[in-house]
């Protein structure tokens, strides 16, 4: 997961920056299903990638942690488990 938000591909870039806009749930639920999708073989395993999201959307220059606590409706605090969420690889 680190690896892969270092470096994003093109598709989740825009993605991003689309959700960036206008931060909403619905916006926000999709970038996670996408990268669950990408990285796990399961878009609805978007739940689980979250947390990562957040905290590398807040780590994004000009965002700051206030992203987490404003950016997104329902959007988890600062309080975050300093932890990635995945450790499956991609389900079959």
């Amino acid at each position: 997961m680190v690896s892969f938000l270092a470096n994003p591909p093109d598709w989740l870039r825009r993605q991003t920056d689309k959700h960036l806009e206008d931060p909403q749930e619905g916006t926000l639920k999709a970038l996670c299903a996408a990268v669950a999708h990408e990285l796990l073989g399961n878009p609805r395993r978007g739940e689980d990638v979250r947390p990562a999201i957040e905290r590398w959307l807040a780590d994004r220059p000009g965002m700051g942690s206030d992203y987490r606590t404003s950016g997104v409706p329902g959007a988890a605090g600062p309080s975050l488990p300093e932890r990635d969420p995945l450790t499956n690889t991609k389900e079959g």
